[in-house]
């Protein structure tokens, strides 16, 4: 019996050493320069020497850590694939560029969220974000689209959260279910054309943060287009400006218990479409 017993601890014990998934870290190190001089440059992520651990995988905790010695901002730039991590930490003084029409995949089946204080920015029609889990991305900084055809999507119906303090803005279209938390907003991203469309194409917005569609100065027009329904919003809206929209396309109720404040631009709602803010969303 005693026999048995033992054998049986070690089989589950083997059992749960093969379940486990193993987490490893990867931090950018290519640097120049030496004491003082000592600094992060800019690089690519598909180089393995830039990495303490080689190119990042999807069970990769990956790190773009802060500046040395307070020299400028340094960018990472991933222009082929694969890219891949479990989660993200970029400091205030990291930039990740997704510079030509690649996706960086970010979950590996845990639960391990992202922070991002500096950029992440999608570059062109293609750069996509995407989540193979559901997760959170906190921190203080910006996911900036550049082109109207950047993306943010999922791998099947898993749901991000922004942060209360995060943005997301520019040009792009999520294609996911998202609650905001933090800061969406339609403004310039790009200077490919003469319009920035931030669009919510599918999934399902929700969330207690702000919407806004906001022309930046000099900037493209801004059009704020919600192509699914969102009646669960509990945030402000701000439309502000001549060349900014907010846009509800056909049969879309979008509704928030939040205020709306108007400062120019233009209210759309196309047949069907409706839009209501500062009171009770039925």
């Amino acid at each position: 019996m005693k026999c048995f017993k033992l054998t049986l601890a070690i089989a589950l014990g083997l059992c749960f050493l093969a379940g486990a998934t193993a987490e490893a870290q990867t931090a950018w190190t290519l640097t120049t320069g030496s004491g003082v001089t000592e600094r992060y440059i800019s690089g690519n992520w598909n180089t393995g020497g830039n990495w303490s651990g080689g190119v990042p995988g999807d069970s990769d905790v990956v790190t773009l850590p802060d500046q040395l010695n307070s020299y400028p901002d340094y960018v990472v730039t991933m222009d082929a694939q694969p890219g891949r991590a479990r989660s993200l930490t970029i400091s205030a003084d990291a930039t990740l560029l997704i510079a030509t029409a690649k996706t960086l995949e970010i979950g590996d089946g845990t639960d391990q969220d992202s922070t991002v204080n500096g950029t992440v920015i999608l570059a062109v029609s293609g750069s996509v974000l995407k989540m193979t889990e559901s997760r959170n991305i906190d921190g203080s900084g910006e996911i900036i689209g550049q082109h109207n055809l950047a993306e943010i999507t999922d791998a099947a119906s898993e749901v991000l959260t922004i942060g209360t303090n995060l943005t997301v803005r520019g040009a792009l279209k999520v294609t996911m279910d998202m609650v905001n938390n933090g800061l969406v907003w339609a403004n310039d991203g790009t200077t490919i054309g003469t319009r920035d469309t931030l669009e919510l194409f599918s999934g399902t917005p929700s969330g207690s943060g702000e919407w806004k569609a906001v022309r930046s100065m000099g900037g493209n027009d801004a059009f704020l287009l919600f192509s699914v329904s969102a009646t669960g919003l509990t945030g402000d809206f701000t439309v502000g400006h001549a060349n900014s929209m907010l846009h509800i396309e056909d049969d879309v109720d979008v509704c928030t218990t939040g205020d709306l404040t108007f400062d120019g631009g233009a209210i759309k709602a196309d047949p069907g479409g409706s839009f209501k803010a500062g009171g009770a969303c039925s």
